[in-house]
């Protein structure tokens, strides 16, 4: 399925290009920093969503690691802690939106014994198109 975008803000420009920088030269460190600015909302979030999708077309796979290590602070694989991820992937979305990115994320939980899965929820920007 995909998704359409409102594009109702304008984050900064400088502070994106600072984070695509940071991304681009120091992974880790710029995940931390992703996850706290997501975390944090608003438009901390929407200078995160779009200096991941600028990085991701300017440095390689740095975005997609960035983004992989910032997800492994967010998700610790605890059904206790599904809130906390689902709240954290609704305030990614909602700044997606609002910089107009197109984001669509499924959350699962999944029983490994069995195999089975428990539960799921799709968060999304927008509406399906």
């Amino acid at each position: 399925m995909r998704y359409d975008a409102s594009g109702s803000a304008t984050a900064s420009p400088t502070d994106i290009a600072a984070l695509e920088q940071q991304i681009c030269n120091s992974t880790r460190a710029a995940a931390k920093q992703l996850y706290q600015m997501v975390e944090a909302g608003g438009t901390l979030a929407q200078v995160a969503s779009a200096a991941l999708l600028k990085a991701d077309s300017d440095c390689g796979n740095a975005a997609s690691k960035a983004y992989d290590f910032a997800l492994s602070t967010v998700d610790s694989n605890d059904p206790a802690d599904l809130p906390a991820t689902r709240e954290w992937f609704i305030k990614f979305a909602d700044a997606s939106d609002a910089v107009g990115i197109p984001t669509c994320i499924t959350l699962v939980i999944v029983d490994p014994t069995a195999e089975v899965v428990l539960w799921t929820e799709t968060i999304h920007t927008g509406s399906q198109l």
